[in-house]
């Protein structure tokens, strides 16, 4: 009817039809009903079934339109109400043979649930009773059932439905309707024309069907004394008349509103109305939507947005009252209104099952408690528990676990996520007691060594060492343990920033100073001189001062760079192992840090190569070996830090001080190898710090040298001879009076034959080493 109506745009509304399918604007655009929708009926099943904790239960539904809108709803909002329905499910018709029936009923059986929903109609429902009556087995389920055969049961199929509940639309007596309807007869109910006929079928007696007559318009006397004492006999009107009432008043209100709107207030019908005696079905339809009156239950009326009346049912129970009859009692009711959470009120006391008995429990699996999901078994509707990982929590809408992102953790219910605690490496924690000794241990150690070079300023073996380039190394040996405390430090834009430039520019300053120095050693004494008067260039203390600041401020110009092109911050760095998350600062948690570190490694690789050249070097300038495993070992401590550093099985914390203790170690290395055994010999070895000593030649040094000599022709069978270059006095190394002039060298002769080769080359060079 209601396609039909869509054609010639008529609006309909419908007191009882309950169809899910209905509700489709598109295909059914005038049509509107005062009775709610099958899919609010599915949704009260469903929380009648989560408030007895029923989450798994069998289902049977009639193969028609009703029982399969039905059923459908009822599948697509189970899991909202934490219910799960067995497979397979049963549709049946009112024509399948019994065997059908049969085999649907001994499926159910082999089901482990307890409760079945019957979403179908009458003449389904009451076969399928019978089936399980005749099976013998009439006390195994308890029973769900729709609108479309609650209410009605035949007392036969009783023992088998008793304790079973019923959804039923809302119903209200009208009060008043049973005395008019009393009153009514053929003669005083002249205006419709269908009432006679009523009569005759329905209410009137035996007599009055005999002798009416069809058209006639009044019954004759006798008839009528007979009907007087038929009407008199109690009758019960439709639970759903109400809903007919509703009907009739929501198309008087739309047609007022349509006159007040297009009439204004002239009396009956006018043209803009009526249009020539022909109301505009999609005019009417407009009010329609709109209308809101009060109805039979002091409730404002009006349709939802698919056009059907609002979500109110009855919930009847099943029992067994006086006189041993069954009956549908209502023990509640369920709203759903205004579109919010469903109400449900049920009265527990009236609630009754099978012979006083408690309901039986439908669930296939324990409860899982939080922070716990369930894990499907064969049977769909069956579950173990698994508890989430220590980083998921429950959805409650998936009904799974789910992980909280990375810097998220579960609360204590499970049920959401909420950030880590913050938390940075602080001056209390074990690590940082420890780098922080250490870099103590080191700035102590520096400055004592600082501290006894200023002492013995002016012996041989400090001016060897170049003391202006020595008291820049110790400053970037110092820069080296004070970065410990800056790393160390809470993360801000200050700290972050002093770690990134000075994290290369300590390692700049220790090796500019270190290049600086062998390259001037090498100068001095590879050269190459064609006279005595020939002196090597910039190796004055001021010029060496003015290459180490050349050379570092290439690092200055880097470090700069790279705060401007990417400022400092900080960030935070989450792991799903920790409750916490680490606040550092970005870029020294992945490979950016190398842009600082990239120039003091080549500055390494520099000093590596001119130690090598200075081997030969008289003791005293002679830090081949120092240099080149004080730059070996810088080199593995970095290699061995890089990959612990980025090790995803170590902590942020750990990550931090170890890149304060790499600094340390880098610092105690360049002291233990270039400084402690100049402070040995000055404060333990007195007698090497002579200018004798500095200036002696190791015979490991001159093999070379002497090997090339004997290719020249002068052979001879005595060990190498090895000469000290000294004062001109034999005072055991006592510096000369400062107004004498400086000394010529003497050269003493050890046993063996004199290298001429070789002394030439330090007699030339000894004018340039006065500048040391």
């Amino acid at each position: 009817m209601a396609s039909v109506l869509r054609v010639i745009q008529l609006p309909q509304i419908s007191y009882l039809s309950t169809s899910a399918s209905l509700g489709n604007r598109e295909r059914y655009p005038f049509f509107l009903r005062t009775v709610p929708s099958d899919a609010t009926q599915a949704q009260a099943i469903l929380r009648l079934m989560n408030h007895f904790g029923w989450t798994h239960a069998g289902v049977v539904y009639s193969s028609e339109e009703y029982g399969v809108g039905g059923y459908r709803e009822l599948v697509s909002r189970a899991h909202k109400y934490d219910v799960c329905f067995a497979t397979p499910t049963h549709a049946l018709a009112g024509h399948d043979p019994d065997e059908t029936y049969r085999s649907v009923v001994e499926e159910l059986f082999r089901g482990h649930f307890h409760v079945v929903v019957v979403f179908a109609v009458r003449e389904v429902a009451v076969r399928l009773l019978k089936t399980v009556q005749l099976s013998g087995h009439q006390d195994r389920f308890l029973w769900l059932g729709s609108d479309g055969w609650t209410y009605n049961t035949p007392e036969d199929v009783a023992p088998v439905a008793e304790g079973a509940f019923g959804i039923q639309p809302l119903a209200r007596s009208m009060p008043g309707f049973d005395e008019y309807f009393s009153g009514l007869t053929p003669q005083t109910n002249t205006r419709n024309p269908w009432f006679s006929e009523y009569w005759t079928l329905k209410d009137a007696p035996e007599y009055s069907r005999r002798h009416y007559r069809p058209g006639a318009r009044s019954l004759d006397s006798e008839a009528q004394a007979k009907s007087n004492i038929n009407l008199t006999e109690p009758y019960r009107h439709e639970p759903w008349l109400h809903f007919v009432r509703d009907a009739v008043m929501a198309f008087a209100h739309a047609l007022h509103d349509m006159w007040e709107e297009e009439c204004a207030d002239q009396p009956g019908l006018c043209e803009a109305m009526a249009h020539s005696g022909h109301l505009h079905g999609h005019h009417l339809l407009q009010h329609l939507k709109k209308v809101s009156f009060t109805d039979l239950s002091n409730v404002t009326f009006r349709f939802d947005e698919q056009g059907s009346g609002p979500a109110r049912y009855t919930v009847f129970n099943y029992q067994k009252v006086e006189n041993y009859t069954y009956a549908w009692v209502p023990v509640g009711n369920y709203f759903n209104t205004t579109g919010a959470r469903p109400e449900l009120y049920l009265d527990s006391a009236s609630v009754k099952y099978r012979r006083g008995a408690l309901f039986p429990e439908s669930s296939c699996g324990v409860p899982c408690g939080p922070g716990q999901e369930k894990v499907p078994l064969q049977d769909s509707c069956c579950w173990s528990c698994k508890d989430c990982q220590p980083y998921q929590y429950y959805n409650k809408t998936e009904y799974m676990c789910k992980d909280c992102m990375q810097c998220f953790k579960p609360d204590q219910e499970g049920r959401g996520c909420v950030p880590k605690e913050k938390k940075s490496i602080d001056y209390k924690s074990r690590w940082a007691i420890t780098s922080l000794a250490l870099a103590s241990l080191g700035i102590f150690s520096t400055v004592l060594v600082g501290i006894i070079f200023w002492v013995h300023l002016e012996t041989p073996v400090i001016k060897a060492a170049s003391r202006e380039l020595s008291y820049i190394l110790l400053g970037g040996i110092l820069f080296s343990f004070l970065m410990s405390f800056v790393i160390v430090a809470p993360p801000n834009i200050m700290s972050c920033g002093l770690t990134r430039f000075f994290l290369g520019f300590s390692y700049t300053l220790c090796y500019a100073a270190i290049l600086t120095k062998t390259s001037r050693i090498s100068r001095i004494f590879n050269s190459t001189h064609s006279s005595k008067s020939h002196k090597a260039r910039y190796t004055s203390p001021w010029s060496q001062v003015v290459i180490v600041v050349m050379l570092v401020s290439v690092e200055v110009v880097i470090n700069v760079c790279w705060l401007v092109l990417k400022p400092p911050s900080t960030k935070n760095l989450c792991d799903r192992a920790t409750d916490y998350q680490i606040i550092i600062c970005s870029g020294l948690d992945d490979y950016s840090y190398i842009v600082g570190l990239i120039y003091p490694l080549i500055l390494v690789a520099f000093c590596t190569i001119y130690a090598i050249k200075t081997r030969k070097c008289p003791d005293g300038f002679n830090e081949a070996r120092y240099i080149a495993f004080t730059s070996y070992t810088t080199c593995i401590i970095w290699l061995i830090f890089v990959p612990l550093y980025l090790s995803a099985g170590v902590t942020d914390d750990i990550r931090v001080v170890t890149l304060a203790l790499s600094l340390s170690l880098g610092g105690f290395v360049q002291l233990g190898c270039l400084f402690f055994p100049k402070v040995h010999v000055v404060l333990f070895k007195p007698e090497k710090n002579t200018r004798d000593a500095v200036m002696t030649v190791n015979r490991n040094s001159i093999y070379a040298r002497d090997s090339t000599y004997r290719k020249q022709g002068h052979d001879h069978h005595s060990a190498p001879a090895i000469f000290v270059l000294t004062g001109g006095q034999q005072n055991g190394g006592a510096p000369p009076a400062a107004s004498s002039q400086p000394p010529q060298p003497v050269l003493r002769e050890s046993p063996g034959r004199v290298n001429q080769v070789y002394m030439s080359t330090i007699l030339s060079t000894h004018e340039d080493m006065d500048n040391l």
